[in-house]
């Protein structure tokens, strides 16, 4: 690691800055970023780095099959906690219990059409049926007895706990390309159910012995898991160095690991890239991920970059600096959310005139989750919820509209506006509107579901953001379907993030222009401040004797 030439970019151009002083340095006792490793296939890690790994990291995930390292690995720290390796949904040939799945063909997801078995298209598994209740068992008895009798394992660590199967990249055996799949109605209906069962069954079977899921969601699945892992957090080990994150996207990462943390999980979060680590643009990456988990670490986190299949460990010098406890809260970047309809959507004021029924969650169809918003009017007459949403006092920022619809034989009343659409204004502290045409509209027509997003910039003047329909306007008729509806407000004010530990500071730009701030060694802005280069994190560690 090493400082950039400052007439470049005056203080920080990649993404960390280390400031050496006697008193804080690399050797010194203190708390450092707490990590865990997965550790794949034929890697000899547990055997050839047994001490190192013991002492430093505080999760192992690894295969069953390497019982007798972990039984090594257990007797140097047996406080390490070690998971086995076991996809939920997903089942390979090379599994020890593949014979007796492969019998149990009802235990299949297949395609509607061919009737043939369906695959993942890169990793190759087969998808199964976890409504099935044979399966669900099979896979439960098959966790528990291997934890029965390999016992230096803590727990499982299941993946693929997503909670849709929308965005599975899926296959007809035995084709390389071909029509998309189609999948039972009932399967999708009720995947997410089955998973839930799944794990609660799970669960109570294993009693004290630990079940963590691979996930990317803050759903019901999380409630009966010990612990989560945010794979891809930032940037994935799939992505090219040179791709960054969105700061839409960089934002939702950070808060669910807060979220996570909130539900008093233990969460792995586990970040990479494409290429070699010694190359500047991954090394780039890799400090960004860091530096953004550090905004919202807690004591149940832990961090990995990369998964460790080859014959060395990382040696990231981060890991081994002494960063303290954090002083003060996570600095998760404020966002206000509206509900996404999973539950209920009493906190909306209905259209008095709505016909009885006529709006109603459901259950059978839905983006994500368990549940949608769905509407229907068939008279012409409308059906939609409103609201008014307090915003802050005078913000600089930005006012972001995104959700999923679909829709069945939707139709226009007599003007264009009178259709299936969120429509909004902003109003003053009165009520009184401001600004009209703050506007998600909907296509008309049947579609399956469609992804729709828009932002403006907020009013100084505004005071709420009212949601004057949200559904059907009277006028317009149809049936219509709303789900994971975000009302986001985003400050223009703070472009970047920092967080002070007890040795270090952590600052963070996710944004995809240079910025800059007070130099937290001078406090200064005008002689020297700190300027960061697009999507870049830095660690300052405090010399000896400042605050």
């Amino acid at each position: 690691m090493s400082l950039k030439d400052t007439s470049c970019w005056g203080t920080i151009f990649f993404c960390v800055l280390i400031c050496h002083a006697s008193g804080v340095n690399g050797t010194e006792t203190g708390h450092k970023i707490k990590k865990h490793m997965v550790i794949h296939g034929a890697s000899e890690l547990l055997k050839t780095h047994a001490h190192r790994i013991a002492d430093e990291y505080q999760f192992v995930i690894t295969e069953w099959w390497k019982y007798k390292e972990v039984a090594h690995l257990k007797g140097i720290n047996k406080n390490i906690r070690v998971l086995f390796y076991r996809d939920c949904i997903g089942m390979l040939p090379s599994y020890d219990d593949w014979k007796v799945i492969n019998k149990n063909d009802p235990w299949f997801v297949k395609d509607q059409c061919s009737g043939k078995r369906l695959c993942h298209r890169k990793h190759h598994w087969y998808l199964m049926d976890i409504t099935n209740q044979g399966f669900r068992d099979h896979l439960v008895n098959y966790i528990a007895d291997k934890l029965r009798l390999y016992t230096d394992f803590d727990g499982v660590f299941l993946d693929d706990a997503h909670t849709g199967i929308a965005q599975l990249d899926l296959l007809i055996e035995g084709e390389k390309t071909g029509a998309m799949p189609r999948m039972d109605p009932n399967f999708v209906r009720g995947y997410y159910g089955g998973l839930i069962t799944f794990l609660k069954q799970l669960k109570n079977r294993l009693q004290t012995k630990m079940v963590f899921i691979n996930t990317h969601d803050a759903g019901d699945h999380i409630e009966p898991s010990d612990g989560v892992m945010v794979e891809g957090f930032v940037h994935g080990c799939w992505q090219d160095k040179d791709e960054f994150i969105s700061p839409d996207q960089w934002v939702k990462d950070v808060q669910l690991l807060e979220r996570l943390l909130a539900q008093n999980k233990y969460v792995l979060v586990h970040s990479g890239t494409q290429g070699d680590i010694e190359d500047p643009g991954a090394r780039r990456q890799f400090e960004f991920c860091l530096a953004s988990y550090l905004l919202g670490c807690g004591d149940r986190s832990s961090f990995s970059f990369q998964d460790h299949d080859g014959p060395l460990l990382p040696e990231y010098r981060e890991y081994h600096m002494p960063f303290g406890r954090p002083i003060g809260p996570p600095a998760i970047p404020a966002i206000k959310i509206n509900p996404i309809f999973q539950d209920s959507c009493e906190d909306w004021s209905k259209w008095p005139h709505h016909d009885q029924g006529c709006m109603d969650l459901d259950s059978t169809t839905f983006i994500d989750g368990k549940s949608s918003l769905v509407f229907h009017s068939h008279n012409g007459q409308g059906c939609y919820l409103e609201k008014y949403i307090p915003l802050p006092n005078r913000i600089n920022g930005n006012l972001s509209l995104s959700c999923w619809s679909k829709a069945s034989g939707i139709e226009y009343g007599d003007a264009s506006w009178q259709r299936f659409a969120l429509l909004g204004a902003y109003c003053d502290s009165e009520g009184n509107i401001i600004t009209r045409g703050i506007d998600l509209p909907f296509d008309t027509g049947s579609f399956d579901w469609r992804f729709s997003t828009y932002s403006h910039i907020i009013p100084k003047e505004a005071s709420y953001f009212r949601v004057t329909y949200l559904g059907l306007v009277p006028g317009s008729q149809g049936t219509g379907w709303i789900d994971d509806l975000e009302i986001a407000i985003k400050s223009l004010n703070k472009s970047i993030y920092s967080r002070e530990f007890e040795h270090v500071w952590v600052w963070v730009n996710p944004t995809s222009r240079p910025q800059q701030a007070p130099h937290p060694l001078t406090g200064g802005m005008n002689d020297s401040p700190l300027k960061m280069a697009p999507h870049a994190g830095a660690i300052i560690e405090k010399r000896q004797g400042m605050p």
